[in-house]
């Protein structure tokens, strides 16, 4: 089991289904949501895991760079594979930022990751922006002139989904792209496709990321540069408000309900209906329409499947699951 240390806002148990370890040393109870959002992110990328959430957001929704470097070094001792840091601090003394940067030096030579969010304004914030720390942003807020020889995750939005009880979760925000991130690697680490060694991490996820995540469908409407012809597009239920608008924007050849497809010919499609539940019955309708037709791309407006499952599809089946955040 991956061990992912998630230095945020308190992570109540009640509300996930996952080993959870909670310190909090100032008895912190910022009921803002940010750290079980983000938990709920990791989780959907890899549910293997265990969360050790250690508390440093309070009220107002600060925290202090004091507490951040403690809840490093907590995670270093705890002996975490993966650290998530989806908070940053911009104003830092010369003292605090030595500081910062040997705690993180120190778990990068134990071999720990760690995965920071970038700030949402586009400046320099730390950790994200150390050395030997693995930055995730939405593409058009990287600091580039800060970014270069560094390792980078970018999105071309920064949009988010993830499950809830009983309903479909959007957020914008790099400390959700930094969340997701995160659970994709421990799904990578726990399957083996990557060793707990940090130094051998830009080679390989961050390409995988990169790939799987590159939205070029929307790049081209927006560009204008090549129009979408032969696409289908493929309800779950009634076409709702969601559904009408991408239909407009990507004027597909044919829509239909999941139901109909045998009878339409695929070259490839988009998986429409964002706020219809996804359950396992539907997940393996979806799969069995792959692996039984000609398909080799599909694009999804929200994520039907994690990043793990469609690395397989992709190196399995040459079948390439993309998603759409508008």
């Amino acid at each position: 089991m991956v061990r992912i240390g998630v230095i945020d806002s308190l992570v109540y148990s009640d509300e996930l289904a996952c080993n959870l370890k909670i310190c909090n040393p100032r008895g912190l109870q910022n009921k803002n949501g940010h750290g079980i959002d983000v938990v709920r992110y990791i989780l959907f990328e890899c549910l293997d895991v265990e969360i050790i959430n250690y508390v440093i957001i309070g009220e107002y929704d600060k925290g202090k760079v004091e507490e951040l470097i403690d809840g490093i070094e907590f995670c270093i001792v705890e002996q975490v594979d993966v650290i998530n840091i989806s908070v940053g601090v911009k104003n830092i003394s010369h003292a605090n930022f030595l500081k910062l940067q040997d705690c993180c030096e120190k778990a990068y030579r134990q071999g720990i990751t760690l995965i920071a969010a970038g700030s949402n304004d586009g400046e320099v914030s730390y950790p994200a922006y150390l050395e030997n720390v693995v930055i995730v942003s939405e593409k058009d807020l990287l600091f580039k002139d800060k970014a270069k020889n560094k390792w980078a995750v970018y999105y071309d939005s920064s949009m988010v989904f993830s499950k809830a009880v009983g309903k479909s979760i959007f957020n914008n925000g790099n400390s959700f792209l930094c969340a997701i991130t995160t659970g994709a690697y421990a799904a990578f680490l726990s399957e083996g496709i990557l060793k707990r060694d940090p130094y051998g991490f830009a080679d390989s996820f961050l390409d995988i990321c990169r790939f799987l995540y590159s939205n070029e469908l929307l790049s081209k409407m927006h560009t204008n540069k090549e129009m979408i012809e032969d696409c289908v597009y493929i309800r779950f239920c009634e076409q709702d408000e969601m559904d009408t608008e991408v239909i407009k924007k990507f004027r597909p050849k044919i829509v239909c309900h999941i139901s109909d497809v045998k009878d339409v010919g695929l070259s490839f499609v988009i998986l429409g209906n964002v706020y219809y539940p996804i359950d396992k019955k539907i997940k393996e309708k979806i799969k069995g329409l792959l692996f039984e037709s000609e398909i080799n791309k599909i694009y999804s407006i929200k994520p039907i499947f994690n990043i793990y499952e469609r690395y397989e599809f992709y190196m399995k089946y040459n079948i390439l699951v993309k998603n759409i955040y508008m």
